[in-house]
């Protein structure tokens, strides 16, 4: 038994013809929604069995999102608790449990399994807590699954404090307008952008992180510049108290993680 995370990034996943697959959700991140549900529904042709697409899980029913599944067998099932916060956390849950339902798995086994689940890397991961401040490290790098992580944590905490990484010049500048209703829409406590990872190579740089604080002000959403990570954990220090949230937010970049971890380290040390 093989389960893998196909990515659509360079559409590799089309190389793929899976005996069950899983689409929790599209959002447009590296192509356009019309390519992207082409490119899904080219995916969903080349499953052998049981698709569940995230989106319809739930539907079929009148019942709350907590009290049922609706699998592909259109077998109502008992939601099971995930103890991570996050709808689209959720959502997930739901969707591998019903295919494990459509599977005629025992669904006793799978909500005690999903209960058990706390989660993986980079996916709303506790770094840890000092000072009575707790920080997340979360893979977020488009403005749907941006827009998911901070309103997740906003489950649980009040006061917010976010900083952001942009992955790429080009995934910027595309979905710039959508970044900036993310942010306005969630309007975390503080938010620090930091410049744009640049891995190497030819790219065509066509916007920047400071043209991008630039537009988040000019639509009401405060927003500050950080030109490295020692600014950003200045920033950090001055704003966050005990009770509040730090959320670090971004891909690529292997040093977001490990800022996390370090920022817990030496506030816990100080």
């Amino acid at each position: 038994l093989w389960i893998i995370e196909a990515d659509e990034s360079d559409k590799s996943f089309l190389n793929f013809h899976p005996a069950h697959s899983i689409i929790t959700n599209i959002s447009k991140d590296h192509y356009e929604l019309d390519e992207l549900h082409r490119m899904f529904d080219q995916f969903e042709s080349q499953t052998s069995g049981t698709t569940i697409r995230g989106h319809k899980v739930g539907q079929a029913s009148s019942l709350s999102a907590h009290e049922r599944l609706y699998s592909s067998s259109n077998r109502l099932e008992a939601c099971p608790t995930l103890k991570m916060p996050g709808k689209h956390n959720q959502q997930n849950a739901q969707c591998a449990a019903a295919l494990c339902a459509a599977l005629g798995m025992d669904m006793e086994r799978v909500r005690a399994a999903v209960a058990q689940f706390k989660g993986i890397e980079r996916r709303l991961e506790t770094a840890g807590v000092a000072g009575g401040i707790t920080i997340i490290d979360d893979y977020a790098h488009n403005p749907a699954k941006i827009a998911a992580a901070l309103s997740a944590v906003s489950e649980t905490t009040h006061r917010i404090h976010a900083y952001w990484r942009p992955h790429g010049f080009t995934p910027l500048f595309q979905c710039m307008d959508d970044l900036i209703r993310a942010f306005k829409q969630a309007r975390p406590e503080s938010l620090f952008i930091l410049p744009v990872y640049y891995a190497g190579g030819t790219v065509e740089r066509k916007t920047t992180s400071a043209e991008f604080v630039a537009r988040l002000n000019s639509a009401g959403v405060p927003a500050m510049l950080v030109q490295d990570y020692a600014a950003l954990k200045h920033e950090l220090e001055q704003c966050a108290k005990p009770g509040d949230a730090i959320l670090g937010m971004g891909a690529r970049d292997p040093e977001l993680p490990l800022f996390a971890k370090k920022l817990v380290a030496e506030w816990k040390t100080s």
